[in-house]
């Protein structure tokens, strides 16, 4: 258990940046304020997004569902996490539930999630853009980048360095 310990330093991190950043955003940023950073490639964008990712709204009950949602998907990453054998698994259940916890924080004391990383979505031919039709990518925050990278991390664990360790054991 002690071992696990250190390892919850990742979601602590991940929380007080969102946090910070959120703040700052909402204390600097009048809602719906754009800043270029770098022209229109890279905007700092004050949003405030009531629903889930993407804005998916399930009405009047989405908040309390995600709440809901929210602390079973936190409860799963602390079993997980204290479970995990290789480090991989450790470090990408762990920028989930940072991730998780930063938004869910926003959730239960502001009604929503604050978002300001705003990028330009790189052209796609027509005939390969069968799914998004912005120009924009969707505003974000660092809670969601964390929860991205964790699930980028997480897949190149089951597509590749599970084979990886089946293999060896097969050969051992």
């Amino acid at each position: 258990m002690i071992k696990n310990i250190k390892f919850f330093l990742i979601p602590i991190i991940i929380i007080l940046l969102d946090q910070i950043t959120k703040y700052l955003v909402r204390i600097k940023m009048p809602l719906y304020h754009s800043i270029d950073v770098f022209g229109r490639y890279f905007r700092l964008t004050h949003l405030e997004n009531p629903g889930a990712a993407f804005s998916l709204s399930l009405g009047k009950y989405s908040r309390p569902i995600f709440i809901s949602l929210t602390f079973i998907v936190i409860l799963l990453l602390v079993t997980m996490i204290i479970k995990a054998k290789p480090l991989i698994q450790k470090i990408y259940f762990n920028l989930i539930l940072g991730g998780a916890t930063g938004n869910l924080i926003d959730r239960i004391i502001f009604g929503s999630v604050t978002d300001f990383l705003d990028c330009l979505y790189p052209r796609i031919p027509s005939e390969w853009n069968w799914f998004y039709s912005f120009d924009r990518w969707p505003t974000f925050n660092v809670a969601d980048s964390a929860i991205v990278v964790g699930i980028i991390l997480f897949a190149f664990d089951a597509l590749i360095l599970e084979n990886k360790r089946i293999k060896s054991l097969e050969e051992a």
